[in-house]
């Protein structure tokens, strides 16, 4: 999705509001896919920095799903197991079906 963008605060900004107003950072990376859907409304996923990571390489260095998954568990130094698999491909057909992401990249 051409309008996707990913952001990773120090806060939990999703609940930021008059009732939770944060002075210090909490010790976790929080981190946001925010995109429009179909209607133009925007909308955001909260996402674990490893998922967050995965949505990196696919849009920036537009790596295909399992080149990617592949490349996180070696940065991870942690094998690269079909649980791990199934799981970020489990991961991006939800972010493709919210709109978020229309795919990942083909070999040629």
């Amino acid at each position: 999705n051409p309008s996707a963008r990913l952001a990773c605060y120090r806060y939990p900004v999703h609940r930021i509001g008059p009732r939770f107003e944060p002075d210090a950072p909490d010790g976790q990376t929080w981190c946001y896919l925010l995109h429009r859907d179909a209607e133009d409304d925007v909308r955001f996923t909260v996402l674990n920095p490893v998922a967050a990571r995965l949505v990196e390489l696919i849009r920036r260095e537009r790596r295909r799903g399992r080149e990617a998954l592949a490349r996180i568990a070696a940065e991870l130094n942690q094998p690269c197991s079909d649980p791990f698999i199934e799981a970020g491909h489990h991961l991006l057909r939800e972010l493709r079906q919210s709109g978020a992401l229309l795919g990942t990249w083909r070999t040629p």
